[in-house]
């Protein structure tokens, strides 16, 4: 085994991402929130070495943290039920 990952699994990693944000999607009042929400989840989950707002603003490919920052700070979104969604999907699964 090279320790790679499988095209399956990266496919279903995706998928997974995927049916992540139409779970959490309906708690941002604006397109916006949700799509940074969902970039910002994906930088997590990425190899990016230090997951500081630099280093993920980077791999966003965005010049500043700030866009993360206002997510993070004022963004009209519920954090509450978006963790709510989470734990209810993660206690579902096998």
């Amino acid at each position: 085994m090279s320790g790679w990952p499988t095209v399956e699994q990266v496919n279903g990693w995706a998928a997974e991402v995927d049916a992540v944000s139409q779970r959490i999607g309906r708690h941002f009042a604006r397109s916006e929130p949700r799509r940074r929400a969902i970039a910002y989840l994906q930088a997590l989950l990425s190899d990016t070495e230090r997951k500081n707002g630099w280093q993920l603003a980077e791999y966003l490919g965005e010049a500043t943290p700030d866009g993360v920052q206002h997510l993070l700070a004022r963004a009209n979104w519920n954090a509450y039920a978006v963790g709510d969604d989470l734990l209810a999907d993660r206690s579902e699964r096998p």
